[in-house]
């Protein structure tokens, strides 16, 4: 609270942003790559794996990759 309500960041990786990249940049949709750094790094994985086909690379570095040890991995 207050923002939780409209905190949709999976929906806007995932679709808004690169909507917005190819709207307003010569961008290759079809060859898109993800990455993120320590928790970035676990949203581009799950993202990635979540999205089968979708990425042409994916990078995470130091990503947290045991996120079921805590709650908010489950």
């Amino acid at each position: 609270a207050p923002w939780a309500r409209h905190y949709r960041m999976r929906s806007y990786l995932e679709q808004e942003l690169p909507a917005l990249v190819a709207e307003n940049l010569p961008a290759d949709l079809e060859r898109q790559g993800i990455m993120g750094q320590s928790m970035g790094g676990h949203g581009a994985l799950t993202i990635a794996l979540r999205n089968p086909g979708r990425f042409k690379a994916v990078s995470a570095l130091a990503p947290i990759a045991s996120p079921m040890n805590c709650p908010w991995g489950e």
